[in-house]
């Protein structure tokens, strides 16, 4: 196998430049410079006449890698080549043997002189090379630990998911994917696949049956790939050096966190400024901030800001080109797996959310030492581990955030409460940086402080655009944002739920928004453009009052929202208990919406519910649950999603998040586990769902269980008040190819009460 060394510069080997002409500039790049290959070409085609070394500019830069008799080697290439003579189309064959002996030599410069030089591999006058050992095909192979592209490889039962990242950027025209059988059966060596742009990232491949066929393949047909970034003749590429950019250069009075401002003033995207809060009403103020009643603003109640040290910046060393080119990795169809639990960073976490790009890269949004950050993964969660390796702040001052991946512009927005509103922020580097760009809605100032927006969800939308709901005051406001952060004004269409007065059968005190979305048309051919809308409101009941699920309801574009309509709708027209915190995805296959919701049942156990819209007009577009869509529903003795449970035993769920596949895979995540007496031992599951699949107790759409663990760490308990829906601590979603990710707080303590650091899986 060709091996790549890394090749350091010598303080000597830089400035020792001799072999040179006027002004430094070695003689070959003069001569690489003055001489005109293309009066060598006579009447032949196809030759390559480009200058040796490029322009003498140019290769001055280049020949900074090569000491001073590798300067004079390579000036000697190029007299070889003005000795030449003009090709005739009789002997153009000798022609090429000619200009290709001019380059005998460069065997023996350097590998980073040949690097800087020739950027590609095979190098002018050199072969591939031949690998005598596994693969046993000739060709390129796989780095050896000197490449810097990392490969993710995933399947599932009929295919599979490739995604890469790489350490270095280059010059990369194509990448080049190769596989190999395992085993003589399945041919050894597979043909190379290219796929283009040189931007991609990311590629799918249905597996072929072992004999060869077209047809999706079974489980367990394995395979092993590498990947190459290439150029337009298909030469290796090798990494450039980085543009070092624009320092970027803090503004007087700028702040990064909480502790740069004084205790009056919180650190607002690089600002410090002071942030109007209700005294004695809901939370608006940052976590660690009091509201101060006299100048009802924020003030600071801690003093070193809980501030998440970065570390000391290193010296990177000279820059070392190496091939962008991954290692050897192995994949093998089937059921899918989980992956190993990967915490998200040192420090303790809440309010959790997270999207996924493709197979290696993933952004979680939550809240650590009082602040909202992200953490980014390239690598399938492999560096989420080390903060400041993966961190990035998104507001020192938001909580609550939720997130949206839109595919069609690659951007990543970010929903949250801030102050006595929200804002919405967006990444387009998939959550790696901010910026300093926001838009911020929030009620006028009045001095009355009596109003406030919160509760922001939100969804991919169209034109590379998103969709978001939230409440203002006792109403839920449906609105758009584009890719540049445009919102258009606001419009009485815009209030797509206004509460009633709280009276008898009315709804009122809307919160706790959910949003899920189809922009584009169904995978049956059917039109898109969905949008559904949940959210937890209050209703009178006699002479009190009870919490129960609501749906909204948008096709076209319109944006006339047909609802409320109750997402907990049984034979009785809703439930005597509680529910709260639902969660909503939609079908790409069929356009239908699923909903899932936390209820706590009976006054003594917490559970969650399913419940299926059905968008026929003889319905009236309604949302419908029953009995057998609770994750405890029993079959004679049996409960089949969690066959672990006896009859005998208490068992609590709760925390639901829904997502789809974009091939129109359905599951379900729920925390859950068996009550101790006062402790609840709780995990996180994953269950899919099937609008096709009939239900062995009910009708038609159910589990198809059994549900799986994601983990065997255990997840917090947010230890509710008797009575009260648990809130959520743990999300999941899919990404643009084939796998499903899962995030939640660990709970740590004698009861699992107290928040750690979340977890971050994946399947598979």
């Amino acid at each position: 196998m060709m091996t790549f060394w890394r090749v350091g510069l010598s303080a000597v080997a830089v400035a020792t430049m001799v072999g040179c002409s006027g002004g430094g500039v070695p003689a070959a790049c003069d001569k690489s410079e003055a001489i005109d290959l293309n009066a060598k070409a006579g009447d032949c085609t196809g030759l390559d006449l480009s200058k040796p070394y490029g322009t003498r500019a140019v290769c001055a830069e280049k020949l900074k890698a090569c000491t001073t008799a590798e300067t004079d080697t390579l000036a000697t290439i190029v007299t070889c080549l003005e000795n030449l003579p003009t090709c005739s189309a009789a002997a153009r064959a000798t022609f090429f043997n000619r200009q290709a002996a001019c380059y005998a030599s460069v065997s023996g410069l350097s590998m980073g002189c040949k690097v800087a030089v020739f950027g590609t591999t095979p190098f002018p006058g050199e072969d591939g090379g031949f690998d005598a050992g596994p693969p046993p095909d000739a060709g390129r192979q796989p780095s050896d630990g000197t490449g810097v592209v990392e490969l993710i490889a995933v399947a599932d039962e009929s295919g599979f998911a490739f995604a890469w990242s790489s350490g270095q950027s280059g010059p990369v025209v194509k990448w080049e994917l190769t596989g190999f059988g395992a085993g003589a059966a399945d041919g050894g060596r597979l043909p190379e696949i290219y796929i283009s742009p040189g931007s991609a990232r990311a590629y799918e491949l249905a597996a072929p049956k072992p004999d060869g066929g077209t047809d999706a393949g079974g489980p367990m047909l394995a395979r092993q790939y590498f990947v190459a970034g290439v150029d337009n003749l298909g030469h290796q590429v090798f990494g450039a050096p980085p543009d070092a950019g624009t320092p970027v250069v803090p503004d007087a009075g700028g702040c990064t966190n909480a502790i740069d401002c004084p205790p009056e003033k919180v650190c607002d995207l690089g600002a410090c400024k002071t942030q109007s809060c209700q005294a004695g009403g809901p939370v608006t103020c940052p976590f660690g901030y009091t509201c101060e009643p006299g100048p009802m603003a924020c003030q600071r109640q801690f003093s070193d800001g809980g501030v998440i040290d970065a570390g000391t910046v290193t010296d990177a060393g000279a820059f070392i080109p190496l091939p962008l080119l991954s290692q050897l990795v192995s994949v093998t169809t089937g059921v899918p797996g989980i992956s190993p639990e990967i915490p998200v960073g040192g420090f303790s976490a809440r309010r959790v959310d997270m999207v996924a790009i493709d197979s290696a890269r993933q952004f979680i949004a939550l809240e650590q030492e009082t602040q909202l950050f992200g953490h980014f993964t390239s690598r399938r969660g492999k560096e989420l581990i080390n903060d400041t390796g993966s961190a990035s702040a998104i507001d020192p001052a938001g909580s609550r955030a939720k997130l949206a991946y839109v595919p069609e512009s690659d951007t990543v927005f970010a929903c949250y409460n801030f102050g006595r509103g929200v804002r919405i922020r967006r990444s387009h580097d998939q959550g790696k940086t901010w910026g300093t760009d926001a838009v911020t809605l929030a009620p006028e100032e009045d001095g009355g402080f009596s109003s406030r927006f919160f509760d922001c969800s939100i969804a991919p939308w169209k034109n590379g655009g998103a969709i978001f709901a939230y409440i203002e005051d006792d109403s839920v406001v449906v609105r758009t944002v584009s890719e540049a952060l445009t919102v258009p004004p606001l419009t009485a269409s815009d209030y797509a739920f206004v509460s009633s007065p709280a009276d008898a059968g009315n709804i009122f005190s809307p919160q706790h928004t959910a949003i899920a979305t189809l922009p584009g048309p169904r995978l049956d051919g059917g039109s898109g453009s969905v949008v559904h809308v949940g959210f937890t409101g209050t209703r009178a009941v006699g002479a009190g009052s009870d919490t129960e699920i609501y749906g909204l309801y948008s096709q076209g574009s319109s944006g006339t929202f047909l609802g409320p309509e109750l997402i907990n709708q049984s034979a009785t027209g809703g439930s005597g208990d509680p529910q709260d915190f639902v969660t909503l995805t939609v079908d790409p296959r069929t356009g239908r919406g699923l909903a899932a919701y936390s209820t706590f049942e009976l006054g003594a156990y917490s559970s969650v519910y399913v419940s299926l819209f059905v968008p026929t007009a003889a319905a009236g577009k309604k949302w419908v649950t029953g009995s057998d869509l609770t994750v405890f529903a029993k079959k004679q003795t049996e409960y089949p999603v969690f066959p672990a449970r006896q009859v005998a035993d208490v068992w609590d769920a709760f925390s639901p998040s829904l997502t789809a596949t974009k091939n129109g895979k359905l599951f379900l995540s729920v925390v859950a586990g068996k009550r101790n007496g006062t402790v609840r031992d709780l995990r996180m599951y994953l269950v899919g769902f099937d609008f096709a699949t009939t239900s062995p107790i009910g009708g038609l759409g159910w589990f198809l269980p059994p549900a799986v663990k994601l983990s065997d760490t255990r997840v917090l308990d947010p230890r509710p008040a008797s009575g009260v829906v648990p809130p959520n601590v743990s999300a999941i979603c899919t990404d643009t190819q084939l796998s499903v990710y899962g995030t939640f707080i660990q709970g740590i303590g004698a009861m699992s009460e107290v928040e750690n650091t979340a977890i971050f899986v994946s399947r598979p």
